[in-house]
């Protein structure tokens, strides 16, 4: 079965799907505002002709998103509207055995200049400094910690909304202001819970998962999608969560790639109008779509979080 292969400048030019396409804390004039340094770019993002491209494939070396998720112990992406240095990115620290954690703190600009190595040790400390890890045993084990706050005595809708709270990291979360006291106190009460498991079992992280969609025949790829675990939340005007979404957004047409100071980020640009985005030592490397049968990748499936 012949390859698809795209260049390195569209690492996941791949209708990959990604779950965090909320708005991000940032400024500026929109996703081409620097259009000197942000180019729209087709699939053949170099200029040359598909006879150059090809050429220049059988050369340069060939990574498939599978090779670079599971092959590498940790890597590091972006997830932003646009390549700008003062945007702030959602980061996401993916490791090799399927999990990651993500953050948002810092603009494209302050990121440029860490090392990766530097911004995983930000992500990991910050990670653990947010308790982080409770809200993540909250949510892959809701269905038990329901249970036990039930041998406690709460009952099936208070429970939930305990179960939100802890859940929910940092986010805001509707509570009737009759039962707000209750809610609290069952919350911290779950945390406590939680943190004992946490001391027992170790620190959890949430999953991501591969698979690829085939055409008409089912034996060539067409797109390769990520799915991650983590739920996406939703507000109202008051702040209040409205909506909780799992992960399956497909991407678009359009690749983007940029400068930031030193660094040199490219990426694919999501359905949902954001970019999901890696740093990237070469534009004369290449990428392939990983293929039908390959290990760890389902086929025509939704990955499923148990």
């Amino acid at each position: 079965m012949k390859k698809k292969v795209l260049t390195w400048c569209a690492v996941v030019g791949l209708s990959l799907s990604l779950l965090g396409c909320g708005e991000n804390d940032n400024t500026g004039d929109g996703i081409y505002a620097n259009v000197s340094e942000n180019k729209k770019i087709e699939q053949n993002m170099d200029g040359k002709t598909d006879s150059e491209t090809d050429d220049k494939n059988e050369t340069a070396e060939s990574l498939a998103l599978s090779e670079i998720l599971y092959g590498n112990e940790v890597s590091v992406w972006y997830d932003c509207d646009r390549i700008d240095k003062v945007a702030i990115p959602d980061v996401y620290v993916m490791y090799g055995d399927g999990t990651y954690m993500k953050d948002s703190e810092y603009t494209f600009g302050e990121l440029s200049k860490m090392t990766d190595k530097e911004i995983i040790a930000w992500a990991e400390n910050s990670f653990e400094e947010r308790n982080a890890g409770i809200c993540v045993y909250c949510y892959t084990h809701s269905e038990e910690m329901k249970e036990l706050l039930n041998s406690f005595g709460y009952e099936e809708y208070m429970a939930e909304t305990i179960i939100n709270i802890v859940g929910a990291d940092k986010r805001l979360v509707a509570i009737n202001p009759d039962y707000a006291e209750t809610a609290e106190a069952g919350a911290e009460l779950l945390r406590e819970e939680i943190a004992k498991r946490i001391a027992e079992e170790g620190t959890p992280k949430y999953r991501y998962g591969i698979s690829v969609e085939t055409d008409a025949s089912g034996n060539s790829v067409q797109k390769e999608k990520i799915y991650f675990e983590e739920k996406q939340y939703y507000y109202n005007e008051n702040g209040e969560a409205i909506q909780i979404v799992q992960p399956d957004r497909s991407w678009g047409e359009e690749a983007l790639v940029g400068d930031v100071y030193e660094s040199t980020y490219s990426g694919w640009r999501q359905s949902c109008g954001n970019y999901f985005l890696q740093r990237i030592e070469s534009q004369d490397m290449v990428y392939q779509l990983d293929e039908v049968g390959t290990e760890g990748i389902l086929v025509d499936e939704e990955v499923q979080f148990d």
